[in-house]
C-alpha cells in the first residue's frame, strides 16, 4: 500500500481535490451570507418605515448604491471562488486524484454563469432602484377616494 509520503504526486492531487471542495464549500457559505444581507435591504425597502424613509430621492439612492456596491462585490468574490474550484479540480484531474466528468470544459461556463446570475441580477435591481425604475411602496397606503 502506497502512503502520500511515497508519493509526493498522489498527495498534491489530494490537497488539489481538498482545496476544491474547501471553496465549493465557501461558495454556498458566502451565497447565504448574500441573501442575508441583501434580504435585509430589501426587507427594510419593503417595510413601513424603509417606505417612508426611501420616499426622498437622495435616500433612495444611497440604498440603491449600497445594494450595487455590495451586489457587485459579492459577484466579484463569486467569480474569484469560481476560477479557483474549477482551477484545483483541474489540478486535481491532471494528478490523477479525480477523472474529469463528460463535457467539463462545456459545463465549467455554464455552472460559472449560473451563480454568477443571482448576483448580476441583483446588481440590476439595485441599479433600476437608484434611476426610479424600482417603485417601492408607500405606507399606510393612500386612501382610495
Amino acid at each position: 500500500m502506497c502512503s502520500d509520503r511515497d508519493d509526493p504526486e498522489l498527495a498534491r492531487a489530494r490537497i488539489a481535490g481538498e482545496t476544491a471542495r474547501h471553496y465549493g464549500t465557501m461558495r454556498f457559505a458566502m451565497f447565504t451570507v448574500f441573501s442575508a444581507v441583501l434580504g435585509a435591504l430589501l426587507a427594510f425597502a419593503f417595510s413601513q418605515g424603509g417606505s417612508l424613509f426611501l420616499a426622498h430621492a437622495p435616500y433612495r439612492v444611497g440604498l440603491g448604491v449600497v445594494g450595487l456596491v455590495l451586489s457587485v462585490l459579492f459577484l466579484l468574490a463569486e467569480y474569484r471562488i469560481s476560477t479557483l474550484v474549477t482551477f484545483y479540480q483541474e489540478e486535481a484531474f491532471t494528478a490523477g486524484a479525480l477523472a474529469p466528468s463528460p463535457d467539463h470544459d462545456d459545463w465549467k461556463g455554464v455552472v460559472l454563469v449560473t451563480m454568477l446570475a443571482p448576483y448580476a441580477l441583483s446588481a440590476v435591481f439595485w441599479l433600476l432602484a437608484i434611476f426610479g425604475l424600482i417603485v417601492f411602496p408607500v405606507w399606510p397606503a393612500p386612501a382610495a377616494g
